[in-house]
């Protein structure tokens, strides 16, 4: 489901590189879109597969780009593929800290197709869901439990935020075992209406009177 690109001032050994991709293929790509739902596909690029790239990145340990999904004409740093940016100098490619941040990265990539206004907090707590259920334990939702004084909604842009991404974490792994499974959070993440309103639409789609 993907192509895989290396920096070549990347150092990334071919055993890396398979074991990633393996585990990409058989563990993270089947349980996120199990649950979330699929990426666009074929996607601008008319391609089935996803792209990701492994280089030096500057202040990510990875990311997906939304302007990839649009043509060169709109956003002119486009790739024009659906694309997902993993950075080599933070960690080692095919480490635990590595495909946590791939599958976090493939929900954007999902969510993105169905629903591209969600709200961040919505948007980032449900991709920390996805490292957890590819078999991953977000480490934000400790930096929570140390830090657990801020809000679940309103997200800083510019300050450290482990502790906001722990926090829809926890919220949204709760939403999940408590209201309806993990498999409908597919329902959520198609809701046109975003944040508090499309928590409140899920809810009572699944039967429930109970608001958020």
């Amino acid at each position: 489901h993907a192509y895989w690109y290396v920096d070549n001032n990347s150092h990334v050994t071919r055993e890396e590189l398979r074991n990633a991709a393996e585990m990409f293929e058989n563990q993270i790509y089947p349980k996120v879109t199990d649950v979330f739902g699929r990426e666009w596909v074929p996607g601008i690029d008319n391609d089935d597969r996803i792209t990701i790239l492994n280089t030096n990145l500057s202040g990510f340990a990875g990311y997906f780009s939304a302007a990839d999904e649009y043509p060169k004409m709109i956003h002119p740093g486009s790739n024009e593929r659906e694309m997902i940016y993993m950075n080599t100098g933070s960690f080692r490619v095919g480490s635990r800290e590595y495909l946590s941040v791939l599958a976090h990265e493939l929900q954007h990539a999902v969510h993105w197709n169905g629903d591209n206004t969600e709200e961040t907090w919505v948007n980032e707590g449900l991709s920390e869901v996805a490292s957890f259920i590819s078999g991953f334990q977000p480490t934000s939702s400790l930096h929570f439990i140390d830090d657990h004084n801020v809000s679940l909604l309103y997200w800083p842009t510019d300050s450290y935020r482990q502790p906001y991404y722990g926090g829809g974490f926890l919220f949204f792994n709760y939403l999940a075992t408590h209201y309806g499974n993990y498999e409908d959070l597919k329902i959520l993440v198609d809701e046109p209406l975003d944040g508090i309103i499309g928590i409140d639409n899920y809810l009572e789609r699944l039967g429930y009177t109970n608001t958020f």
